[in-house]
């Protein structure tokens, strides 16, 4: 596995982990708010009984099926058509369950008594063990990400359609979604002050703000950034203002740029750059200063050649930098010794 690829898949992962964070600890919200409004709803973990690569056995099964024309070796588009096949058998499964769990009087509508109390305020999964009369789980969010027609009602074709077709939040979803997460954060941090409050004077020096049990803020920039009336004391209601964080949301140092590779990069900036937000870049997004794309990696992942990348297109030329990688003879084709876990997912 290349060093571009560990790092891709590492920081993928430390995103993915942020996102939860989020929605599990309020007072880190405001850091993470654009990954959760850039992301469709999460599926949830894969079964065990779709990760086949536990063992060499089961990893030639696998070869066997995904070798259709049974020539005894794998070519990069049947491996993305097994890929794909076991993507959507995932799906199926996620909707199958909700429509199960969640739809209890079966009309087609996901009501609010269907769903947890929590749920229905913020769109987040339980924090307490759901009951056999109540065990509807979706993803955070899903309320307000799936109601594509935004009437207030989550119907099962709603339901289906985001998770089939994996479609992103709406704006005004976006917008929705915000609200609510500022609401959770000030909630947070309006407890979070009374527990940093030691002498009770409804003030909070640096030194109270910065006490091993407090958590309020992240950094003398950020206690700054909140104290607005500069009197070197912050107040509930300033800690309660959303103020422009000293680090830029999903933000990344410039020597962790530096040092990865231009696909990397394109991918971990995909979201600053798409400045209409229409879940693509075009060329003139692609050749500012912050989001400068070389031209012949633009013109590698764009596919269908429209002048645009898609997600897909990125994903699709991440996994054939994989292919090519193990293609250890360059014959374009995976034979069995070449053929590795990797390649199932």
């Amino acid at each position: 596995m290349s060093k571009s690829l560990v790092k891709s898949t590492l920081i993928s992962g430390l995103l993915v982990t942020a996102m939860f964070s989020s929605i599990l600890h309020a007072d880190q919200l405001s850091n993470n708010t654009a990954e959760i409004l850039s992301s469709p709803p999460p599926l949830p973990p894969i079964p065990e009984e779709y990760m086949p690569m536990r063992s060499p056995q089961s990893l030639q099964a696998v070869f066997k099926k995904m070798d259709k024309n049974n020539d005894e070796r794998i070519s990069f588009d049947e491996q993305i058509s097994y890929q794909q096949a076991q993507k959507e058998k995932r799906k199926l499964e996620e909707f199958k369950r909700i429509i199960k769990e969640c739809d209890k009087d079966n009309n087609g509508v996901i009501s609010d008594k269907e769903f947890s109390a929590e749920q229905a305020l913020f769109g987040m999964m339980p924090s307490e063990p759901t009951t056999q009369h109540n065990k509807c789980m979706l993803p955070p969010f899903a309320r307000d990400i799936m109601d594509f027609d935004e009437d207030g009602i989550l119907t099962i074709a709603e339901v289906k359609r985001a998770i089939m077709s994996d479609k992103p939040p709406t704006p005004k979803a976006k917008r929705k979604i915000e609200n609510k997460l500022q609401q959770m954060e000030v909630k947070q941090k309006t407890k979070q002050f009374e527990k940093c409050d030691i002498n009770k004077d409804q003030l909070l020096s640096l030194r109270e703000a910065f006490a091993a049990n407090c958590r309020i803020t992240n950094s003398t920039e950020d206690y700054d950034a909140h104290d607005t009336n500069l009197d070197n004391y912050l107040s509930v209601e300033e800690i309660g203002k959303k103020v422009q964080s000293a680090i830029p949301e999903n933000d990344v140092p410039p020597e962790i740029l530096k040092s990865m590779s231009p696909l990397d990069r394109l991918e971990m900036r995909f979201f600053q750059c798409d400045k209409n937000s229409d879940e693509r870049l075009d060329k003139d997004e692609t050749r500012s200063k912050s989001c400068h794309v070389e031209p012949q990696l633009f013109s590698k992942a764009d596919r269908n050649q429209d002048n645009t990348i898609e997600q897909s297109e990125m994903r699709r030329l991440r996994m054939q930098q994989s292919f090519d990688r193990n293609d250890k003879n360059h014959d374009g084709f995976l034979d069995k010794t070449e053929f590795k876990p990797e390649m199932v997912w």
